[in-house]
């Protein structure tokens, strides 16, 4: 970036004061711009760096910034980063807000860093240390250009905003377009026209899918309630392909927004319909409108204005998965989906604790269904023949007990995982899976003798 593009024309007395009394604020803004791990910058260079910047507010050939002034400011911040006092740690905090990182120095053979550096005369050459690495960068980009939910547009503006937490020096080393090539994307869903982002100055403006999690994210904070036109896939009539239209456009659903979180690659929203206490599930993607539901109200005058309509306060249902945190409640995604580890929710709450038998690798999918919450033991089950792994090893098997389970979702989940492990108790459920196993193959074999 040129430094003359970067200049502040500064005028008069007053700006000029208020630039030595930011002038430490203007050094973090240098090393975030010009330095990173791998090129620091001498207390010279960053003088330098500064005079070239606000040369033109200089009324003499005198630089603005003096090298003696910078080095004792330097050393002074350094000093109080470093320390363990409550002075450090409010500097810290100071520059992590600030500049979304730390400063920080090392010799000029690159060995000696931070506050081990202790011999006099040895020249310290400072740099910004972001709070992310590069690598988390890349992990966190990585997972945006992987969504299946964002246009380009819309990948393109995150990464933008997620580049900012990167020193400037860094970012010039990451090609944010190999990024992109060398994702394996997944298909993206059909999406109603217009999604795409026009620039990336306004998302909300114009991307549909941010400025729905944008208005859903502002209900649950201020506890309004929303109104939804969900969209569902069909048969496009005439054509035979996959349509995507509204499902209930004349009537649109009136929802109490409590939580939204991601679960199995999904994200989705939790709420209760107007006048009920029971969760239901809403996938964010499908999705076509949503709005605060406005109502009016008289005020003191007797005019009618409108405002947003309050949302039920918490169901019974979802209190146990919301937990207090200062003045806030946090919902607990985690305790969440594992009591709804396929996100069904059934009308009528009927736990009970079931059995696994599995192996040590099959185990690992019930831990990702139903967390690690589970009790293990010996299988009574005799098997008559020898089961070998993909090795060609024995397998061994061991029970898995987890309690306070929805009996439909564990049902669900024994028949889908029926090639990996069996449900062996409670009898009542494993006659019950027994049962839709039969009729499953019945169906099948009529349909194809």
């Amino acid at each position: 970036m040129n430094s003359e593009m970067r200049r502040n024309n500064f005028t008069n007395d007053t700006e000029k004061n208020l630039l030595h009394s930011y002038d430490m604020i203007l050094i973090m803004a240098v090393l975030k711009l010009f330095t990173g791990n791998k090129n620091a910058m001498s207390i010279s260079e960053i003088t330098s760096e500064l005079n070239n910047m606000f040369s033109s507010v200089r009324e003499s050939d005198a630089d603005l910034f003096a090298e003696r002034t910078l080095y004792r400011k330097m050393d002074a911040l350094i000093s109080g980063l470093h320390s363990p006092s409550d002075t450090g740690e409010y500097l810290r905090r100071m520059l992590l807000i600030l500049t979304g990182g730390r400063i920080d120095y090392r010799s000029a053979d690159g060995i000696i860093n931070g506050s081990n550096l202790k011999g006099k005369g040895t020249q310290r050459r400072y740099f910004f240390d972001p709070l992310l690495s590069n690598s988390d960068i890349d992990l966190i980009c990585g997972t945006v250009m992987s969504s299946r939910y964002l246009s380009d547009d819309e990948k393109n503006y995150l990464i933008a905003r997620i580049n900012v937490l990167e020193s400037e020096y860094d970012a010039d080393d990451m090609d944010l377009i190999n990024r992109a090539l060398f994702t394996n994307l997944p298909p993206r869903p059909s999406k109603m026209s217009g999604a795409n982002i026009k620039g990336i100055s306004h998302p909300s403006e114009n991307s549909v899918l941010l400025s729905h999690i944008r208005t859903i994210y502002d209900a649950i904070q201020n506890n309004y309630r929303i109104e939804v036109i969900y969209g569902i896939y069909d048969i496009k009539e005439g054509s035979g392909r996959v349509d995507f239209h509204p499902r209930n456009s004349d009537k649109p659903y009136i929802l109490n927004p409590y939580a939204m979180f991601w679960n199995d690659g999904e994200y989705y929203l939790v709420a209760t319909h107007r006048d009920y206490e029971n969760p239901a599930h809403f996938r964010i993607d499908r999705i076509i409108d949503v709005k605060i539901r406005m109502s009016e109200k008289t005020v003191n005058d007797g005019k009618t204005i409108r405002v947003p309509e309050p949302r039920n306060k918490i169901p019974p249902t979802l209190r146990p998965f919301f937990h207090r945190r200062k003045s806030e409640s946090v919902f607990d995604s985690i305790a969440y989906t594992n009591k709804y580890p396929d996100m069904k929710i059934y009308k009528k709450e009927n736990l009970t604790d079931c059995c696994f038998e599995c192996t040590n690798i099959s185990l690992q999918i019930l831990i990702d269904n139903f967390g690690s919450n589970i009790t293990l033991g010996k299988t009574p089950i005799e098997h008559p023949f020898e089961e070998l792994d993909i090795n060609g090893k024995p397998k061994k098997f061991l029970t898995a007990t987890i309690r306070g389970v929805q009996r439909e979702n564990a049902a669900d989940f024994a028949i889908e995982h029926s090639n990996s492990m069996t449900l062996i108790g409670p009898d009542d459920l494993v006659e019950e899976v027994r049962t839709r196993i039969r009729e499953i193959y019945e169906r099948y074999n009529s349909l194809f003798p």
